[in-house]
């Protein structure tokens, strides 16, 4: 298990959610017994390739994806799960995702970052209209390892810099990129 995750769900009962190489499980923690697996990973870690698992909560929705995979696992408040896909991404070289203000966002083996639109998570068909996009950021130097919120914007960190990205001010489609530590990143 690489991670076990406390989820709130609407009436202030809480469910743990188990991020583990072989898909996820789900257990309500006053019950005794058994985890339930409520989604298979295809990529299973091994001795010798690790897959990362990311996780974000956008508006009381919680996102869960595992590296590679085709899908993205939602779970709502309500305690129910669903797999969503998303578009115009090619899924097997997706790495991780984040919350991007209020969208959900991911970044891939390429370091290209992506955001979707507010309304449709799944969509990330670059428009105007939906506000959705994918791009790189000039600043960001080397490879991307982690992509965290920080307040309505994110945190990009790479092997050889840490780069803040918030909205532009007066634009909810532009983003503007500040370089929080040049050559110097996280392994």
């Amino acid at each position: 298990c690489d991670e076990i995750i406390t989820f709130q769900l609407s009436d202030y009962s809480n469910l743990l959610i188990a991020l583990c190489a072989d898909g996820i499980y789900k257990k309500d923690p006053k019950s005794a017994g058994a985890w339930t697996k409520i989604y298979t990973a295809t990529n299973i870690s091994d001795g010798g390739t690790y897959y990362l698992w990311t996780w974000c909560v956008i508006n009381s929705i919680l996102y869960a994806y595992h590296q590679g995979e085709a899908v993205v696992v939602k779970i709502i408040v309500d305690g129910t799960d669903s797999d969503i896909t998303p578009t115009t991404i090619t899924m097997t070289g997706q790495v991780g995702i984040f919350k991007a203000g209020g969208r959900l966002g991911f970044w891939d083996s390429s370091d290209a970052v992506a955001w979707s639109s507010y309304e449709t998570k799944t969509d990330f068909v670059p428009s105007i209209t939906t506000q959705a996009n994918i791009t790189t950021f000039t600043k960001v130097i080397g490879r991307i390892i982690m992509i965290k919120q920080c307040g309505d914007g994110f945190i990009i960190y790479a092997t050889k810099s840490i780069v803040r990205v918030r909205q532009a001010k007066g634009s909810v489609f532009n983003w503007e990129s500040e370089v929080l530590s040049g050559q110097a990143g996280i392994s």
